[in-house]
């Protein structure tokens, strides 16, 4: 129904292969067959970059750019990015991007080029607009091309191939991880997110099947990275109780274990969505999901359980990505509950969603989910009331097209036709024509 072409010519795909310099910058998949990988050569890539990026070949991490920036720096932003994401759920969209952009004039850092990528990609699945859907895809391969500087160099074939003959565990899978720094670490997890999203936007931009199968190869590699790296935390945890200091292993930062909670999970909860057809295919190829454990693991960065109000988890000793594991299981809990039951839990979105409205009250995104739960719970009053106030405090224009389509419907519910709203619908979004001009006296 959005399907539209996209045409980028300055931009290869990410699926191609890369073309390594004698000193390798970026590692491969860490298991099963290569990560596809943005072209990386001196100074030319196959990402747009700014002229500013001065990443070469054969940089360390305490190499630094023309600007003075090393890859040893990336996780002291982290504390910035964590306050750039909650001036975002707070609803002041405008003002975190502007945060990022000014904490990283060169563009070069790694979690700051992540983010922008994430309120990109964010912003043109929302409206479709061709313009937004382009600036988003050049924003996440250019997260990837920095991300992928920031990777572990890649294990030397030589090297390989003497680890096949001695059975070492260091040139690849959960061996290859261990000899990570904690950077390198958050650095693969980062390039599996922008891999994800770059598949996410070829596919909803153009909705060709070529361009899926293109696309698939995206997500199979990133979905390789995050199965490997949820293997390494459970690997180290293990070994960390077999010393007497578990449950969990401290040395891993809840920062990287949220977002590798985070990227497994949703992988989970989406191969139990695909139709019989699709996940048969899927399945082949050795990818099978398991919603339970999918959304035990989306609940695990928050301590969420069964039949327990408050998590064991609070705001403070968070890892980065909790409040979007929290914001994951609300869409699931909500919105795929209409069209699936297994693992539904509409108590646990209510424990959800109160916590996180008392964090951010004026929180777009939680005052629609509120609506959902209101509607769910057959309250269409109550959720217009808060659809009305997500929409008179965002700042981004297609998300108040969001609420004027479910204020819509409530309203439908109220036997009020409102061709109000959907003559607006009609007149700005991108959406179905169709449906709103029906609803026109």
């Amino acid at each position: 129904m959005f399907s539209r072409k996209v045409s980028n010519p300055s931009s290869k795909s990410a699926t191609e292969s890369s073309s390594h310099s004698s000193t390798p910058t970026s590692t491969p998949s860490l298991e099963g067959p290569s990560t596809p990988t943005f072209e990386k050569s001196g100074t030319a890539s196959s990402v747009q970059t700014p002229s500013s990026v001065s990443f070469v070949s054969g940089m360390t991490e305490s190499t630094a750019t023309a600007s003075g920036y090393s890859r040893k720096q990336a996780l002291d932003d982290l504390p910035m990015i964590r306050n750039v994401l909650h001036t975002f759920l707070s609803g002041k969209m405008v003002e975190a991007e502007a945060q990022i952009k000014d904490a990283d004039l060169n563009n070069e850092r790694l979690y700051t080029t992540s983010g922008w990528g994430v309120i990109q990609c964010l912003k043109s699945l929302m409206s479709f607009e061709e313009d937004e859907i382009d600036a988003a895809l050049e924003a996440t391969k250019h997260a990837a091309f920095v991300a992928g500087h920031h990777r572990r160099p890649a294990t030397s074939l030589t090297a390989r191939l003497a680890g096949l003959v001695v059975g070492s565990a260091q040139t690849s899978g959960v061996g290859f991880v261990k000899g990570m720094t904690a950077v390198e670490r958050h650095a693969e997890l980062v390039y599996a997110e922008c891999l994800l999203e770059k598949a996410i936007l070829g596919i909803a931009s153009s909705g060709d099947w070529l361009t899926f199968i293109k696309e698939f190869l995206n997500i199979r590699s990133a979905t390789n990275i995050y199965r490997t790296l949820g293997q390494f935390i459970q690997t180290m945890d293990a070994e960390a109780v077999a010393r007497g200091e578990g449950p969990i292993d401290r040395s891993i930062d809840l920062d990287f274990r949220s977002g590798v909670a985070l990227g497994n999970g949703v992988n989970s909860l989406v191969l139990t969505m695909l139709p019989d057809s699709v996940s048969g295919v899927v399945a082949l190829f050795g990818y099978k999901g398991d919603r339970i454990d999918g959304l035990r693991t989306l609940s695990a960065p928050g301590g969420w359980q069964d039949g327990i109000t408050d998590p064991s988890i609070t705001q403070e000793n968070e890892g980065l990505r909790r409040p979007i594991t929290d914001l994951m299981l609300l869409v699931f809990h909500l919105y795929l509950s209409a069209v699936t039951y297994l693992g539904v839990s509409i108590p646990q979105a209510r424990n959800i969603l109160n916590y996180n409205l008392k964090l951010y009250p004026d929180g777009v995104f939680f005052l629609f989910l509120q609506g959902r739960l209101r509607i769910i719970e057959s309250q269409p009053e109550l959720a217009i009331e808060s659809f009305t106030k997500g929409m008179q405090l965002t700042q981004y224009e297609t998300l108040k097209n969001v609420a004027i389509w479910e204020m819509a419907v409530a309203k439908l519910t109220l036997c009020d036709w409102s061709p109000d709203l959907w003559k607006r619908l009609l007149d700005e979004s991108n959406w179905s024509k169709v449906m709103f001009d029906y609803f026109i006296f």
